[in-house]
């Protein structure tokens, strides 16, 4: 389950450098608010199952937001785990790569 959990934070946090990069150029959130957008990827999904049974969204209105989980099954899981980060296109806040803490939220890594 850790390195499960380390490969999706890795792959999370480099979306949100995408987001960040992104926001430092546009001044949209609806530039910036799909993965083709700020990466390079070449469809919407493409980062799902890495690792596997992993999910990664992105919103589409302000704040732009980036969540990466893992789902409560497998081999030393305890909860869901999340990150997230966003950027508010309006104000220009920043809230960089964070492990989700609500209920039922588990990282075994920091």
């Amino acid at each position: 389950r850790k390195s499960a959990e380390s490969v999706l934070k890795a792959t999370t946090e480099k979306l949100c450098l995408g987001l960040f990069s992104c926001a430092a150029t546009e001044s949209s959130a609806a530039n910036c608010n799909a993965f083709v957008d700020i990466s390079a990827a070449t469809s919407e999904t493409q980062y799902n199952g890495n690792p596997l049974n992993s999910a990664y969204t992105i919103s589409a209105s302000d704040p732009v937001t980036i969540t990466g989980q893992l789902p409560n099954s497998g081999p030393g899981a305890a909860g869901i785990c999340k990150y997230t980060c966003s950027y508010t296109f309006t104000s220009g806040a920043v809230v960089n790569l964070t492990k989700g803490a609500a209920a039922g939220e588990v990282c075994l890594i920091d």
